[in-house]
């Protein structure tokens, strides 16, 4: 966009940063919600034994605190994907793409 239009939008300038530990959680719910599955009704969540073998396969110790984190990760970003499903499912979203 920068290059679009020559300034960077205020949204990109006002993201939070990340201290090590968020940023080290949010890395492992990246590549854990990579190889999500999906049902007909959308995404659905990251569980336990997921989160436990991708530890255990990299060699990670995985505590609470951890397992606390990705899942409340995950509950936003399901929250996300159903509140964008709804919206192209309403009357309004198919009337508009005829």
């Amino acid at each position: 966009m920068v290059e679009q239009t020559g300034t960077v939008p205020s949204v990109l300038l006002d993201k939070p940063e990340l201290n090590v530990l968020e940023g080290w959680i949010y890395s492992h719910f990246l590549a854990l919600s990579r190889d999500r599955r999906y049902s007909e009704v959308g995404p659905l969540p990251i569980t336990l034994q997921e989160i436990a073998f991708y530890y255990r396969l990299h060699n990670e110790p995985l505590t609470q605190e951890d397992v606390r984190w990705i899942h409340a990760l995950d509950d936003y970003y399901l929250a996300k994907a159903q509140d964008k499903l709804k919206k192209a499912s309403s009357p309004k979203a198919s009337k508009s793409k005829r």
